[in-house]
């Protein structure tokens, strides 16, 4: 079981980023997400962590989105 991996942040658009998921980890039994799998992506401040958890039922009706271009 692999429990923790190395990363980089890899910048993709003027403000969008991207984290890769080591093949190791997205392989392990214990990966918790299908691909095109929806999740809640929340910044823990304190303790200086992005918290990656699956979306509830309905969470993509109660998020908002932008679409590309959009400002505000």
């Amino acid at each position: 079981m692999v429990l923790q991996a190395l990363t980089k942040v890899a910048k993709r658009e003027r403000y969008r980023i991207v984290i890769p998921v080591p093949r190791d980890i997205v392989k392990d039994s214990a990966f918790p997400f299908a691909p095109n799998e929806e999740v809640v992506l929340r910044i823990d401040v304190r303790g200086g962590r992005l918290i990656v958890e699956k979306a509830p039922p309905g969470a993509a009706s109660e998020v908002p989105r932008k679409r590309r271009g959009e400002r505000g």
